[in-house]
């Protein structure tokens, strides 16, 4: 435990963990609040789509600038200044939800302006973190990070719920914009060392650029982020949408989805303590095997197997997913160079966040098309060809685990490496 629990030691890490925490905290509880507020002054299931998706335009759109000014200046200084705004736009949310004076268009305008700080706090956030722990420490601290924030999806949406029933969704969202200036307040006493800025990339162009560069040059890391974009867009997106449609025609309602969602939901925390302690020779390899372990949930969903079989087979595909989360922030953030690292993760991020609501959007009429079993079935099929294609790629299968005195070296060659055509 002393050794899985090592990067608290740290003081920057220690930070950025209790920082992370509370913003997670009050992050997790706004979807519920926000849920039921629009759904309280409109009834419309139209409209609460627009205000849910509101923050993921800003957020897709601007991931790439976030991702050059998180590498351009102190990454400490931009996620401050990220939930600053943050606070604001979910403090004026909350004004205006108790003040009982807030109209829809108001409320996904809100959203967006949150989005678009989530678009610098996120690769600003990828970058800072190794430069909170030494070396041998980063599974480790990947593992300590998303363990918290899955279990920060199982506290928060249980302790908005009792806010709302107690006070109302306003308060709720008060509560988050709070947490964003907590969050803030510890935040700027992390202190990390300044970071050589390049001298040939000052235009924004140049960086975005660089940036670019920094991902094609190594094959499994294209290979791996065009793998993630599809399986966003093929897997969870119909996972997501139709997993609810199953359990409503053909199980029990809400209570087998909750069943399930909770099954995903403590795999993914054992997923997190398995990555303080699972410390593969082979990352790649192991994270694209693991994924795998998915399969048999759609499998599951797609024959409408009993609620409680699919909350079984649910537990080991949240351990899979989260494992493969440390797995991979641990072998980008080995890899890539420090000064590119935000960057890079703003790339790698779209490939998360622009696929998933064209995946969901796409879902249903899919499933009206050729069936929600025939759907799922096809996801399942996916993956089976994703897995054994990957597996078949030599970067991604033979790729090892870097000593720690190896990674300064292998930086300076991927930073010396020509751009090419």
């Amino acid at each position: 435990m002393r050794t899985s629990l090592a990067p608290l030691a740290e003081r920057n890490f220690r930070l950025l963990f209790c920082a992370q925490a509370i913003w997670l905290l009050g992050s997790w509880m706004t979807p519920v609040a926000l849920a039921f507020a629009v759904l309280s002054l409109t009834d419309s299931p139209a409209a609460l789509g627009v205000v849910l998706g509101a923050e993921a335009v800003p957020l897709t759109l601007l991931l790439l600038v976030g991702g050059v000014w998180a590498d351009r200046l102190p990454r400490v200084r931009v996620m401050v200044t990220a939930d600053l705004v943050s606070a604001v736009s979910q403090g004026t949310t909350a004004v205006l939800l108790i003040a009982g004076v807030a109209e829809v268009w108001q409320l996904a305008a809100l959203a967006a302006v949150g989005g678009a700080a989530d678009a610098f706090h996120t690769p600003a956030w990828a970058g800072l973190l190794p430069e909170t722990v030494p070396a041998p420490m980063l599974q480790r601290a990947n593992a300590l990070r998303h363990l918290e924030s899955n279990a920060g999806r199982v506290v928060s949406p249980l302790l908005a719920g009792v806010i709302i029933a107690v006070a109302g969704a306003g308060w709720a969202i008060a509560a988050d914009a709070l947490s964003f200036l907590l969050a803030a307040a510890i935040l700027v006493n992390v202190d990390v060392p300044a970071r050589a800025v390049s001298e040939h990339a000052t235009r924004f162009v140049d960086e975005l650029r660089d940036g670019w560069r920094a991902v094609r040059s190594q094959s499994w890391l294209i290979l791996m982020m065009i793998d993630t974009a599809l399986w966003m867009l093929v897997i969870w997106g119909p996972y997501a949408v139709l997993g609810p449609i199953v359990c409503d025609r053909r199980l029990d309602g809400a209570s087998s989805w909750a069943l399930i969602s909770a099954g995903y939901g403590l795999g993914s925390v054992g997923g997190g303590v398995l990555g303080l302690r699972l410390h593969p020779r082979r990352p790649l390899l192991v994270a694209v095997v693991i994924n795998a372990v998915f399969l048999p949930l759609l499998a599951s969903m797609a024959v409408a197997a009993p609620a409680l079989a699919i909350a079984t087979v649910a537990v080991p595909a949240g351990i899979s997913t989260s494992l493969y989360m440390v797995l991979w922030d641990t072998t980008l953030q080995e890899r890539v160079p420090r000064e590119a690292l935000a960057r890079v993760s703003s790339f790698e991020r779209i490939s998360v966040f622009a696929p998933l609501p064209v995946g969901m959007a796409l879902a249903g009429p899919v499933a009206q098309w050729l069936g929600v079993e025939e759907t799922l079935w096809i996801s399942a099929a996916w993956l089976g060809v994703s897995t054994v294609f990957l597996l078949s790629v030599p970067s991604v299968r033979r790729m090892e685990r870097l000593a720690p005195e190896r990674r300064d070296a292998l930086r300076d060659e991927v930073v010396a490496t020509p751009a090419g055509p």
